[in-house]
């Protein structure tokens, strides 16, 4: 997928996956070729409204919103459910000497200070659309490992296209270099970067709970608990999608997902990590008790109990693959070495 650009013009596309994934999105094109301004300290929270006047574009789905510089990125918090475009490469790296060294602020909106109709509480996600028009968001940090989530997003609910993220640092309790939740559509995404947190921690999304599709990650990712290179949990569907680098964690650990929830499908995912872990540790999957179809995880996986050189455990109707390579742990055994979901096309997997 490295170089591939997408054209969407003002049109709707529609991107299936061979996980049944699809990611729908209405988005504009635009252009631009500076970096623009840079600051040492973010904006407060009261210029977002002015900043975003100040932008091109309204933020609506005729005229979105063109994002030029970090400052202008930070203040998409202002409009969580508008339409953005980046129109240039945006250097973000004294996001690290902001907030006192806790970096950018996750997008997302602002508490309400009471229910909408209904009784029903004003989400906080991001629930716009943003495509990064093959332009890339570099030097990126977001150090806050106290906080309930850390990523350029807090939660998605949105949809978000054909973007790259480099050179990241993403700390949170819940993390992902993208977002530490994700419910929406997600299509042509690189990351590349370090992710670290406690539970529900991946290199793209901490959570998937929507559509996931043509999306590389080049990632460092630690935690605890449900940790993987792609996404730590995910409960949604992921498809022609690859990772590749390193995941630690204690439990429910794996090359492209900490776990891979019942009624979720996995489809064309292909892992080349170095995983470590204590249990449910594999090669592609820590957990697992959802659809695996056309997929391969290769790289060493390493443990102590329920270690798998493609899936550390497997919850239902499940079988054992022919094994190739070795996983290291002292409880690993041969049918803990590659198991998936009844029904599934075929899966390859390396372990070394």
């Amino acid at each position: 997928m490295s170089g591939k650009r997408y054209e969407l013009g003002r049109r709707r596309f529609l991107q299936a996956t061979g996980a049944g994934v699809a990611v729908v999105a209405s988005l504009s094109g635009a252009t631009g070729s500076t970096a623009g301004r840079q600051v040492e300290d973010a904006p407060d929270e009261d210029e977002y409204e002015e900043i975003l006047a100040e932008m091109d574009g309204d933020g609506s789905e005729e005229n979105p919103y063109v994002v030029t510089d970090v400052v202008e990125l930070q203040a998409m918090s202002g409009d969580t459910s508008g339409r953005y475009e980046l129109g240039t490469d945006i250097d973000a790296s004294t996001t690290a000497n902001w907030n006192d060294g806790a970096g950018f602020a996750p997008i997302v909106a602002p508490p309400a200070d009471d229910s909408e109709e209904g009784g029903r509480p004003r989400t906080r996600a991001f629930t716009g659309e943003l495509t990064g028009n093959g332009h890339e968001i570099s030097g990126l940090t977001v150090q806050r490992p106290d906080e309930t989530g850390a990523g350029l997003l807090l939660a998605n609910r949105g949809a978000v296209v054909d973007l790259t993220i480099s050179d990241a640092t993403v700390a949170g309790q819940a993390a992902g270099i993208l977002a530490a939740s994700t419910g929406g559509g997600v299509r042509g995404v690189t990351v590349r970067g370090s992710v670290s947190g406690e539970r529900t921690v991946g290199g793209l999304a901490g959570t998937n709970e929507g559509a996931i599709g043509e999306c590389e990650g080049t990632v460092e990712v630690s935690g605890q608990q449900r940790v993987g290179g792609l996404v730590g949990a995910n409960n949604g569907n992921v498809g022609g999608s690859s990772v590749d680098g390193s995941v630690d964690g204690n439990a429910d650990v794996g090359g492209a997902f900490g776990v891979v929830s019942a009624n979720s499908a996995v489809g064309r995912v292909d892992a080349t990590t170095t995983v470590s872990g204590s249990e449910r540790v594999g090669g592609f999957a820590g957990d697992h008790s959802g659809r695996i179809s056309g997929s391969t995880a290769t790289g060493d996986v390493s443990g102590e109990r329920l270690v798998g050189g493609f899936v550390g455990e497997c919850w239902g109707n499940c079988w054992a693959l022919p094994h190739a390579g070795q996983s290291r742990g002292p409880k690993t055994s041969a049918d803990s070495l590659a198991r998936v979901t009844t029904g599934c096309g075929p899966v390859r997997f390396t372990a070394t």
